[in-house]
């Protein structure tokens, strides 16, 4: 059986009053400055910036996850209607679109063997999108 390399970090919890243990994954700093963000009424972001393809393969657990060309490739909702996508991401079949114009509202499709993208539902943000494929 192969061993887990697995290191952990702690932060002292203001909200919770007590120690938190995170994976080193997870920099206890960072967790902490998110949660008094949280704590002083900040909107919650768990998108690093800029977005990293190791950050989606991360989330997603899909090590084969690639960006695809939006200029390349078509891309159709379910009604047949093209749409001019910004961003492609690619997980094995599945992607993620994100359209042009619109920032917070990711949709899923697939590719099909005409090398075109179909999609059939929007899924909200980036890792909403990824949490659901």
């Amino acid at each position: 059986m192969d061993e887990l390399n697995v290191s952990f970090g702690s932060y002292w919890s203001r909200i919770n009053k007590e120690v938190i243990i995170v994976d080193t994954l997870w920099e206890a700093g960072d967790m902490a400055i998110r949660e008094l963000r949280i704590a002083s009424g900040e909107k919650l972001i768990i998108q690093p910036e800029p977005t990293t393809i190791e950050w989606i393969r991360e989330l997603s657990g899909c090590p084969n996850a690639t960006f695809i060309s939006s200029e390349e490739t078509a891309v159709y909702f379910d009604d047949g209607e093209r749409i001019e996508a910004q961003i492609i991401i690619s997980f094995d079949g599945l992607c993620l679109v994100q359209e042009s114009g619109t920032e917070n509202n990711w949709i899923m499709g697939n590719i099909h063997n005409d090398d075109n993208i179909y999609c059939w539902a929007y899924y909200g943000t980036l890792p909403e999108a990824i949490l659901a494929l």
